[in-house]
């Protein structure tokens, strides 16, 4: 059954995995391609040490893909996706609706504002620091 991204049964789903190799993405993919899903996005296979270890490995493979299918085959493709010795951990999400710009987000953060100028107080002599001083003690 092929699916058409318009379709409104249709949804769209993010599947994120931390593998023990880095080929275990195209696995994921092909089992989605072979149950004739959507793949809409494929992010790259990225090297990471893992906080914890997962099946006692300390690090692995992140990956992830975007793809588009009906909701009642998600509970399939989970279960195949289990079955696959080399992922250790994945997790199948809806992502958040994409804006149709897309601004960076870590230079928006890095532009600086300029520097208000800071009013300038008079100066105070000692005798008048000395009254103010007293007043506050009383």
């Amino acid at each position: 059954m092929i699916h058409d991204a318009s379709s409104p049964e249709l949804k769209e789903y993010e599947v994120a995995c931390v593998a023990s190799t880095d080929g275990a993405l195209l696995e994921i993919v092909n089992a989605l391609k072979k149950r004739q899903v959507s793949v809409t996005e494929e992010g790259r296979m990225v090297s990471v040490r893992l906080a914890y270890p997962l099946q006692k490995q300390t690090s692995g493979f992140f990956g992830f893909v975007r793809f588009t299918t009906a909701p009642e085959h998600i509970a399939d493709i989970e279960k195949e996706f289990r079955s696959f010795p080399s992922v250790l951990r994945f997790l199948i999400v809806t992502p958040p609706p994409q804006t149709a710009v897309r601004g960076d987000r870590r230079t928006a953060l890095r532009t600086p504002t300029p520097p208000q100028p800071l009013p300038e107080a008079p100066a105070l002599t000692n005798e008048a620091l000395e009254q103010k001083l007293e007043e506050i003690l009383k």
